[in-house]
Protein backbone atom coordinates (compact mmCIF):
# COMPACT_ATOMS: atom_id res chain seq x y z
CA UNK A 1 0.00 0.00 0.00
CA UNK A 2 1.32 3.42 -0.94
CA UNK A 3 1.09 6.18 1.65
CA UNK A 4 -0.05 9.63 0.61
CA UNK A 5 2.37 12.07 2.22
CA UNK A 6 1.15 15.54 1.26
CA UNK A 7 -1.56 17.45 -0.51
CA UNK A 8 0.96 18.55 -3.14
CA UNK A 9 1.74 14.91 -3.92
CA UNK A 10 -1.98 14.17 -4.17
CA UNK A 11 -2.43 17.10 -6.56
CA UNK A 12 0.22 15.65 -8.92
CA UNK A 13 -1.97 12.60 -9.58
CA UNK A 14 -4.42 12.61 -12.49
CA UNK A 15 -7.96 13.52 -11.51
CA UNK A 16 -9.48 10.46 -13.23
CA UNK A 17 -8.16 7.23 -11.77
CA UNK A 18 -9.27 3.64 -11.98
CA UNK A 19 -10.98 2.39 -8.85
CA UNK A 20 -9.51 -1.10 -9.25
CA UNK A 21 -6.56 -2.17 -7.16
CA UNK A 22 -5.73 -3.05 -3.60
CA UNK A 23 -5.57 0.35 -1.93
CA UNK A 24 -7.86 3.35 -1.82
CA UNK A 25 -7.24 6.05 -4.41
CA UNK A 26 -6.87 9.62 -3.24
CA UNK A 27 -7.72 12.45 -5.58
CA UNK A 28 -7.12 16.17 -5.19
CA UNK A 29 -9.92 18.57 -4.50
CA UNK A 30 -10.71 21.27 -7.02
CA UNK A 31 -9.02 23.80 -4.75
CA UNK A 32 -5.82 22.82 -2.95
CA UNK A 33 -6.40 25.73 -0.57
CA UNK A 34 -9.58 24.02 0.68
CA UNK A 35 -7.50 21.37 2.49
CA UNK A 36 -9.71 18.40 1.71
CA UNK A 37 -9.39 15.02 0.05
CA UNK A 38 -11.46 12.28 -1.52
CA UNK A 39 -10.87 8.54 -1.28
CA UNK A 40 -12.59 5.89 -3.34
CA UNK A 41 -12.43 2.12 -2.98
CA UNK A 42 -14.28 -0.86 -4.47
CA UNK A 43 -15.25 -3.62 -2.05
CA UNK A 44 -16.56 -7.09 -2.89
CA UNK A 45 -19.35 -7.05 -0.32
CA UNK A 46 -23.00 -6.23 0.19
CA UNK A 47 -23.74 -2.53 0.71
CA UNK A 48 -25.72 -3.17 3.90
CA UNK A 49 -22.66 -4.82 5.51
CA UNK A 50 -20.47 -1.85 4.65
CA UNK A 51 -23.06 0.62 5.95
CA UNK A 52 -23.23 -1.35 9.22
CA UNK A 53 -19.45 -1.29 9.56
CA UNK A 54 -19.51 2.50 9.04
CA UNK A 55 -22.23 3.32 11.54
CA UNK A 56 -21.89 1.01 14.56
CA UNK A 57 -19.16 2.18 16.97
CA UNK A 58 -18.08 -1.35 17.94
CA UNK A 59 -17.66 -2.22 14.24
CA UNK A 60 -15.60 0.93 13.63
CA UNK A 61 -13.08 -0.36 16.18
CA UNK A 62 -12.48 -3.39 13.96
CA UNK A 63 -11.24 -1.43 10.94
CA UNK A 64 -10.37 2.17 11.89
CA UNK A 65 -6.59 2.59 12.25
CA UNK A 66 -4.17 5.42 12.95
CA UNK A 67 -0.89 5.87 11.08
CA UNK A 68 1.19 5.43 14.23
CA UNK A 69 -0.55 2.28 15.47
CA UNK A 70 -2.24 3.93 18.44
CA UNK A 71 -5.17 1.85 19.62
CA UNK A 72 -8.71 3.05 19.03
CA UNK A 73 -11.71 2.59 21.31
CA UNK A 74 -15.19 3.58 20.06
CA UNK A 75 -18.19 3.84 22.33
CA UNK A 76 -21.62 5.44 22.37
CA UNK A 77 -21.45 8.92 23.84
CA UNK A 78 -25.06 8.84 25.00
CA UNK A 79 -28.25 6.91 24.50
CA UNK A 80 -28.50 8.56 21.07
CA UNK A 81 -27.33 6.03 18.48
CA UNK A 82 -26.01 8.71 16.13
CA UNK A 83 -23.37 10.05 18.58
CA UNK A 84 -20.24 8.28 19.66
CA UNK A 85 -16.67 8.95 20.77
CA UNK A 86 -13.42 7.63 19.32
CA UNK A 87 -10.54 7.57 21.83
CA UNK A 88 -6.94 7.22 20.66
CA UNK A 89 -4.84 5.29 23.15
CA UNK A 90 -1.29 4.11 23.40
CA UNK A 91 0.37 2.11 26.15
CA UNK A 92 0.96 5.17 28.34
CA UNK A 93 -2.09 7.45 28.10
CA UNK A 94 -5.13 8.71 26.28
CA UNK A 95 -3.74 10.59 23.25
CA UNK A 96 -6.91 12.36 22.16
CA UNK A 97 -10.48 11.85 21.10
CA UNK A 98 -12.99 12.56 18.38
CA UNK A 99 -16.64 13.21 19.19
CA UNK A 100 -18.68 12.02 16.22
CA UNK A 101 -22.21 12.93 15.20
CA UNK A 102 -23.71 10.85 12.39
CA UNK A 103 -26.41 11.89 9.95
CA UNK A 104 -27.88 9.66 7.25
CA UNK A 105 -29.63 11.86 4.70
CA UNK A 106 -30.18 9.05 2.18
CA UNK A 107 -29.95 5.26 2.50
CA UNK A 108 -26.56 5.26 0.76
CA UNK A 109 -25.10 8.50 2.19
CA UNK A 110 -23.64 9.11 5.65
CA UNK A 111 -22.21 12.35 7.01
CA UNK A 112 -20.05 12.48 10.12
CA UNK A 113 -19.22 15.69 11.96
CA UNK A 114 -15.89 15.09 13.73
CA UNK A 115 -14.84 17.26 16.67
CA UNK A 116 -11.23 16.29 17.18
CA UNK A 117 -9.60 16.89 20.59
CA UNK A 118 -5.97 15.99 19.99
CA UNK A 119 -2.59 17.50 20.84
CA UNK A 120 -4.22 20.35 22.78
CA UNK A 121 -6.31 21.58 19.84
CA UNK A 122 -9.98 21.32 18.94
CA UNK A 123 -10.85 21.08 15.26
CA UNK A 124 -14.08 20.28 13.45
CA UNK A 125 -14.22 18.51 10.11
CA UNK A 126 -16.81 16.72 7.99
CA UNK A 127 -16.63 13.22 6.55
CA UNK A 128 -19.14 12.44 3.77
CA UNK A 129 -19.41 8.80 2.70
CA UNK A 130 -21.39 7.49 -0.25
CA UNK A 131 -21.84 3.71 -0.72
CA UNK A 132 -23.13 2.63 -4.13
CA UNK A 133 -23.38 -0.72 -5.77
CA UNK A 134 -25.17 -3.96 -6.23
CA UNK A 135 -25.71 -7.08 -4.20
CA UNK A 136 -22.09 -8.27 -4.37
CA UNK A 137 -19.87 -5.25 -5.06
CA UNK A 138 -19.90 -1.67 -3.79
CA UNK A 139 -17.93 1.49 -4.30
CA UNK A 140 -17.29 3.60 -1.23
CA UNK A 141 -16.50 7.27 -1.86
CA UNK A 142 -15.23 9.28 1.10
CA UNK A 143 -14.71 13.04 1.21
CA UNK A 144 -13.14 14.61 4.30
CA UNK A 145 -13.24 18.42 4.50
CA UNK A 146 -12.54 21.18 7.00
CA UNK A 147 -8.85 20.76 7.71
CA UNK A 148 -6.83 23.65 9.08
CA UNK A 149 -3.33 22.50 8.16
CA UNK A 150 -1.43 20.30 5.74
CA UNK A 151 -0.35 18.20 8.77
CA UNK A 152 -4.00 17.37 9.45
CA UNK A 153 -4.47 16.40 5.79
CA UNK A 154 -1.37 14.17 5.96
CA UNK A 155 -2.49 12.48 9.17
CA UNK A 156 -6.05 11.80 7.98
CA UNK A 157 -4.87 10.70 4.52
CA UNK A 158 -2.86 8.02 6.30
CA UNK A 159 -5.77 7.17 8.62
CA UNK A 160 -8.18 6.70 5.73
CA UNK A 161 -5.71 4.83 3.53
CA UNK A 162 -4.97 2.28 6.26
CA UNK A 163 -8.56 2.11 7.49
CA UNK A 164 -10.28 1.69 4.13
CA UNK A 165 -7.82 -1.02 3.12
CA UNK A 166 -8.55 -2.85 6.38
CA UNK A 167 -12.31 -2.37 5.90
CA UNK A 168 -12.03 -3.95 2.44
CA UNK A 169 -10.09 -6.94 3.81
CA UNK A 170 -12.63 -7.49 6.60
CA UNK A 171 -15.68 -7.15 4.36
CA UNK A 172 -14.26 -9.41 1.66
CA UNK A 173 -13.29 -12.04 4.25
CA UNK A 174 -16.93 -12.09 5.42
CA UNK A 175 -18.03 -12.87 1.86
CA UNK A 176 -15.76 -15.92 1.88
CA UNK A 177 -17.61 -17.34 4.91
CA UNK A 178 -20.44 -19.76 4.12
Amino acid sequence: MREVRSLQEIAKRPKQQSLAGSSPHFMPSESEAALEFTASIKIESECWRILSALTIPEYLEAWLETPDGVGIVCHAESSVFAKFRINFRDSSANRGAINVSRFQSKPDTITFIWKNFQFGKITTSTVDILVRGGPRRCTLILKHTGFRSINEVDWYSNVWSRSLSKLRRLMESLRACP
